[in-house]
């Protein structure tokens, strides 16, 4: 990260960090990078008001602020693991994952067959393209891809779900690389 410039770019009154709507998936995307912030230059002033967004998100935000559909879910989880890093407790990590598997079990909205998401519920079986082919969403996908990215970078070798983080990621890198050489080829 370059630091030059940017506590310029996030001070209070920028681009601050509010305190009302603590499900905003840029609110928490945005966290991250005050947290990165502080991690170079410790200034309580760039985490006060993360701080109690993600514990009022602890107590308060139920798994399912996800809402339907996978678009929240590719940034709900940043801020959580780099906050939970730098505070030593396994709930951030906890919150995190009943989230992501809220969005990819509870919703259903994982194949675990072709290891790809669907956009939301209204895209899973039975509908299919006009070619009788399953309906998945690209961006959505490389949302989730570069997210689990993220969160593998940042957790514990020892975070109780890390496997199944590094296994989803894993699965997904395969189905990606096929369905881009497929679409490649045109087959």
């Amino acid at each position: 990260m370059q630091f030059n410039g940017a506590p310029a770019r996030v001070t209070p009154g920028k681009w601050p960090m509010g305190t009302t709507r603590r499900e905003a998936p840029t609110s928490n995307a945005a966290a991250k990078t005050y947290i990165d912030l502080y991690k170079i230059d410790s200034q309580s002033v760039r985490i006060q008001n993360i701080k109690a967004n993600i514990d009022a998100m602890l107590a308060t935000v139920p798994a399912t602020v996800t809402g339907p559909g996978l678009t929240p879910s590719k940034w709900q989880c940043l801020c959580l693991p780099s906050w939970g890093l730098n505070n030593g407790g396994t709930t951030y990590f906890e919150k995190m994952h009943s989230m992501y598997a809220n969005t990819k079990t509870t919703q259903g909205l994982y194949n675990a067959t072709d290891h790809l998401w669907w956009r939301d519920t209204n895209f899973k079986p039975p509908f299919t393209t006009p070619n009788g082919k399953q309906c998945y969403w690209s961006r959505g996908n490389g949302w989730v891809f570069a997210a689990l990215t993220r969160v593998l970078d940042t957790i514990p070798s020892s975070e109780a779900h890390r496997s199944e983080y590094v296994s989803d990621f894993t699965a997904m890198a395969g189905a990606l690389r096929l369905s881009n050489d497929r679409m490649v080829s045109g087959t």
